[in-house]
């Protein structure tokens, strides 16, 4: 992806809770993440990139390169 061209093509959403023992913030993060792979209709060969924002609870090293892992991406930039 040159840096001009950048799209978001799928969403994923999780169903809002106050509690959501049992499960760590970056397991919602995967899973928010597969749920938008799932919805632009991608391969995962098709993802060059990816951005992880900032998230509350747990440390963000390394999040992008483990949400790729995750997913089977093998992005140039995340």
């Amino acid at each position: 992806m040159s840096r001009a061209k950048g799209a978001v093509v799928g969403i994923g959403e999780l169903k809002p809770q106050r509690l959501t023992s049992g499960v760590t913030t970056l397991e919602m993060i995967a899973e928010v993440s597969r749920l938008a792979v799932l919805d632009a209709g991608l391969e995962p060969a098709a993802i060059d990139g990816l951005l992880v924002g900032p998230q509350v609870g747990e440390t963000p090293q390394h999040v992008p390169a483990t949400i790729a892992e995750y997913l089977g991406l093998a992005p140039t930039m995340a």
